[in-house]
């Protein structure tokens, strides 16, 4: 039932874009709303891919190599060889002789003679006197006296017995206060005092300079005439002769036997081993092992989203249509007839097999809702993609995009 529905929605679809014209009629034809909904589709890809693989090879080199080869050769150098050779012959030596000769000098000696000279010196004396000096010295006198004064004398203290009224008193051992009765007491009384005159002497300390006169022992200096003697140092030049002896320089010359030794020098060739290296080249082929790199091809698969765009009918509250059938009505000069729209297109439709693809397209996309704000008011599908497109007319058989 649901592949028929399908079907039928899909036939629906492709026949709502045929338009029925009659000359003396006119017709209008009612298009759904159509949304593109675009799905991501995963399809198989084969790919070739390369990959690095490594491999040994064995290459044949040509490789020269030095080999040393030592010989023996005779060479022939020149020495020169010193040799000594002696010589006699007599030679004049001339040397100098010193001979002593005897002088008379006259030479001045200086000596120090010590002579002595007498003075009348003034000369310091200090001798001890003693001087009278009178100095005040400072004593305290008392100068005071007797003074007749008044004084009080207290008359005596008697005990007698009297009549006390009650009263609060404090007991002068303790110091509390307690509670006296009232009754005969006895009570100290004093006689009373009388005045007598007493003589008493009062001290004036009075200070006062007292003149005292002592010696004092002075140094007295005097000069007093002395006479001295003294020595007086005194520098006397004496000449005197004095032999003095000179060594004389003689010149002598004396014949000499001198042996003498020069050195005569002789050439000659000499010969002699030397050990000669000579480098000898050798070629030889060797096997060089040697890795080599080379990408290899190989096939794999890979999964490839794709992108497809698909019509989608809504209505107009953007639901989308699961079956729709559109209606042609035809208006002509009598009452109009509504012929159904499955019938008339019915005849019209020729292609099975895009019939077949519609209503599968249409069934897989029954369960989708889209916006149906992308569709035109007339109610054809608006096509944004020219893969869209495609598909479209496909669908309805139409070569040329409407």
């Amino acid at each position: 039932m649901n592949v028929l529905l399908r079907f039928l929605s899909v036939v629906a679809v492709v026949l709502t874009s045929v338009t029925v014209t009659t000359a003396p009629l006119s017709a209008q034809t009612a298009y759904p709303a159509y949304q593109t909904v675009y799905r991501t589709v995963y399809e198989p890809e084969s790919v070739v891919a390369y990959r690095l693989e490594y491999e040994t090879l064995l290459e044949d080199r040509q490789i020269t190599t030095q080999k040393p080869v030592w010989n023996t050769e005779t060479r022939f150098r020149r020495i020169t060889v010193a040799r000594p050779v002696n010589e006699t012959k007599t030679q004049i030596q001339r040397y100098k002789v010193l001979k002593p000769t005897l002088e008379t000098q006259t030479h001045v000696r200086r000596r120090l003679v010590r002579r002595p000279v007498t003075e009348t010196v003034m000369q310091s004396q200090n001798f001890l006197t003693y001087e009278q000096v009178t100095t005040m010295r400072t004593e305290t006198v008392d100068q005071g006296g007797f003074v007749d004064q008044v004084v009080f004398q207290p008359g005596r203290v008697r005990t007698r017995l009297q009549r006390l009224p009650g009263t609060y008193a404090t007991n002068p051992v303790t110091g509390t206060v307690s509670w006296y009765r009232g009754g005969l007491h006895w009570v100290p009384q004093q006689a009373p005092g009388t005045y007598q005159v007493q003589r008493q002497y009062v001290p004036n300390i009075v200070q006062r300079q007292v003149p005292q006169t002592s010696f004092v022992q002075k140094v007295v200096t005097q000069q007093t005439p002395v006479t001295v003697n003294k020595f007086v140092d005194e520098w006397v030049e004496e000449p005197y002769q004095v032999q003095v002896q000179k060594w004389t320089e003689q010149l002598m010359e004396r014949p000499v036997t001198v042996t003498t030794q020069r050195i005569e020098h002789e050439s000659r060739d000499e010969p002699y081993q030397v050990q000669v290296c000579k480098w000898v080249a050798e070629s030889r082929t060797v096997r060089v092992p040697r890795t080599a790199a080379k990408w290899v091809p190989y096939t794999s698969t890979r999964m490839v989203a794709k992108r497809v765009a698909m019509q989608v009918p809504v209505d107009s509250c953007g639901t989308v249509v699961t079956n729709f059938a559109p209606t042609v009505t035809y208006y002509s000069a009598g009452p109009p007839v509504a012929v159904p729209a499955m019938q008339a297109n019915k005849e019209e439709t020729t292609d099975p097999a895009a019939a077949t693809s519609g209503a599968a397209e249409a069934g897989a996309q029954s369960g989708d809702s889209s916006d149906p704000m992308d569709a035109e008011p007339t109610g054809k599908p608006a096509i944004e993609t020219p893969e869209a497109e495609t598909e479209l007319n496909s669908a309805t058989g139409d070569d040329e995009p409407a």
